[in-house]
């Protein structure tokens, strides 16, 4: 079995409900074929895929987008070797969905009489 020495990290993307993940490639070079990412609304368990197609081997990055606010989300990558076989779990990087700010109010409200 390939074991996973690499951890995940994660910057924010372009929008508020998307993330971006990062990682330092498995030194695992000769066997890799990929990753599988994963994520969770609860940290260490639950862990559903969330890539359709294995992310190629040479890929450090992997965005997610959709994210609902006000919801914590907890991520795990896995290696995958050219037989299939995945890692263990990489390290668990976590992400919160913040609702935006509200815009300031418009100001000098006034009510004026209707000329007909």
């Amino acid at each position: 079995m390939a074991v996973l020495l690499f951890s995940v990290g994660m910057i924010q993307a372009q929008s508020p409900d998307a993330v971006e993940l990062t990682w330092t490639a498995s030194p695992s070079t000769e066997i890799l074929a990929g990753y599988n990412m994963y994520r969770s609304e609860v940290s260490g368990e639950g862990y559903v895929k969330i890539n359709d197609e294995l992310i190629p081997m040479l890929a450090v990055s992997y965005a997610d987008s959709n994210l609902e606010w006000n919801k914590t989300y907890y991520y795990v990558c896995r290696a995958v070797s050219t037989f299939g076989i995945e890692s263990v779990n990489s390290n668990e990087a976590i992400w919160t969905v913040e609702t935006p700010p509200a815009p300031e109010p418009p100001t000098a409200l006034d009510v004026k009489k209707k000329v007909n």
